[in-house]
């Protein structure tokens, strides 16, 4: 900021008071003219806040596309676990089921369950053995009977 002084001294001519007086007005001028772009008017102020509500409003509009479409991604991918869950349970059900009618078939005798001549030694694969599989999340089971 320019700082201004004028001094006056008693032995100064009204010349040079009007003369001081001419430069301190001209200062004057001069730092109101430096100052009024930072000044704004109202109408500026105004015109100012409406861009910027119009401008924020503009982001919690993307915001809540953002939002509906994250939502929308989430509800298909629920709805696809769900289905795959439903499927995953309906063939297991389906699979218990042929297990149980499987089970309620004579079983044979252990004399003459013996492992097959082609099995190796200490392998579990017998004619009373079965694997269930197709349970939930990739799970199988060995049934001995």
């Amino acid at each position: 900021m320019a700082a201004i002084t004028a001094t006056a001294t008693a032995s100064s001519t009204s010349s040079d008071r009007q003369a001081a007086w001419t430069r301190l007005q001209t200062y004057r001028r001069q730092l109101a003219a430096d100052l009024i772009p930072v000044q704004a008017s109202p109408q500026t102020i105004n015109t100012d806040r409406a861009a910027v509500a119009a401008a924020e409003a503009e982001v919690a509009r993307i915001e809540g596309v953002r939002t509906v479409t994250a939502g929308k991604v989430a509800s298909t991918a629920v709805q696809a676990e769900s289905a795959a869950i439903a499927s995953e349970r309906s063939s297991a059900d389906s699979q218990r089921s042929s297990a149980a009618v499987a089970s309620s078939a004579p079983v044979p005798s252990r004399s003459s369950a013996a492992a097959p001549a082609s099995a190796p030694a200490g392998s579990r694969a017998s004619a009373d053995t079965a694997a269930v599989t197709g349970l939930p999340y990739g799970r199988s089971l060995d049934v001995t009977v």
